[in-house]
């Protein structure tokens, strides 16, 4: 077709023409879709839909609900349902036990589907170290030691650490020995350690001396001290003693004392020391016997005196009286003798029955 001509118009004549070519386009276009909307209208009508099993637009959430379009297999008729929310499945949050450095919390709830926290936990402070002492280990001189320290009895944690102290070792110390006497025995030296007493060398025994009288005089010549036995001995022989009258006033210790027997035992001759109650003298043999010939008596009862030595002849008994205390059981009583440097005689009974010996 041959457009030229509508280029020669004028323009007003195009614009009533532009004006008419599209009423005439409208009108076209509004029955057309009149026609098929006609037509739709009536397929819906006569149509006995057979829906679908639904397809879910909108998923439901526990807190939200979804959305589910039905459709027609045959005409594409559509209808919606909504779907309704599903809710919260819920769970427990576990507490946290609060440890000595670390806080806790208490337990919680939440959703297990879509882990919102429905009821939070509450925070629990730390509980802090529950500090006990560790005793300190002494070193010995064979095992190391330890300083005071401290730990926390509930994890076990070091709060202040022990420090190792070195083992001592031994400290080796000479233990002097001692000398034998006459009657004690004495010991070897040895060497022990001063810190836990283990001994290097042991002491041993050493015997006693014993008493050593090389010149016979019945003296030891080491501890100067006097065999009595021996010394009583030296006056059984004819010649080698003096003897003189026992007098009120007489010392009596460390002296020999000659008590001469009154065989009819009733007369006994007594010498009273110091005043005490306790006198020395001889018995007769005849009326008490050889086992009852004692050279102490009290009240006219035999008893014995320890320390206080005696030889017993046919017609005396030599004494000698030493130094001493001297405690003795008696038939009516317990009584004591003291013998002292001092010690004199008070009485006697009778004169020129009690002697005293000196050597010659």
């Amino acid at each position: 077709m041959d457009f030229s001509f509508f280029s020669n118009l004028s323009k007003r004549t195009k614009i009533i023409i532009g004006a008419v070519v599209g009423a005439l386009v409208l009108a076209g276009a509004v029955g057309a879709a009149i026609a098929i909307g006609n037509s739709n209208k009536s397929e819906q009508e006569t149509c006995e839909h057979v829906y679908d099993l639904g397809e879910v637009r909108v998923a439901a959430t526990c807190e939200e609900p979804g959305v589910i379009v039905f459709t027609c297999g045959e005409c594409d008729s559509e209808y919606t349902e909504a779907l309704p929310a599903n809710g919260h499945v819920q769970t427990m949050i576990a507490p946290v036990a609060a440890t000595c450095t670390s806080k806790g919390a208490t337990d919680g709830v939440k959703c297990i589907s879509c882990d919102k926290v429905l009821l939070a936990p509450t925070e629990t402070p730390f509980l802090g170290h529950k500090v006990e002492a560790l005793k300190a280990v002494p070193a010995t001189c064979t095992s190391a030691g330890k300083t005071e320290g401290s730990q926390c009895s509930r994890c076990g944690e070091i709060v202040k650490e022990q420090t190792v102290i070195l083992a001592k070792g031994h400290v080796v110390v000479e233990v002097q020995g001692v000398a034998p006497t006459c009657t004690e025995k004495g010991k070897t030296p040895s060497s022990v350690c001063s810190g836990c007493g283990v001994v290097y060398s042991a002491q041993e025994d050493i015997p006693a001396l014993g008493h050593s009288d090389a010149n016979g005089d019945s003296t030891c010549d080491v501890c100067g001290t006097l065999d009595v036995m021996s010394y009583l001995a030296k006056f059984a022989q004819e010649g080698t003693y003096a003897e003189t009258n026992a007098a009120v006033g007489d010392s009596v210790a460390g002296k020999v004392f000659r008590f001469y027997r009154k065989e009819s035992g009733l007369d006994q001759i007594q010498i009273k020391v110091d005043g005490n109650s306790i006198s020395i003298g001889a018995m007769s043999k005849e009326l008490y016997g050889t086992a009852a010939d004692l050279p102490c008596y009290v009240s006219g009862s035999p008893y014995t005196a320890e320390g206080i030595a005696a030889c017993y002849y046919a017609d005396y008994v030599d004494i000698y009286i030493g130094v001493g205390e001297y405690t003795i059981q008696a038939a009516d009583g317990v009584y004591t003798l003291k013998i002292t440097e001092t010690s004199k005689i008070t009485s006697t009974n009778g004169s020129g029955s009690v002697k005293v010996l000196t050597l010659a």
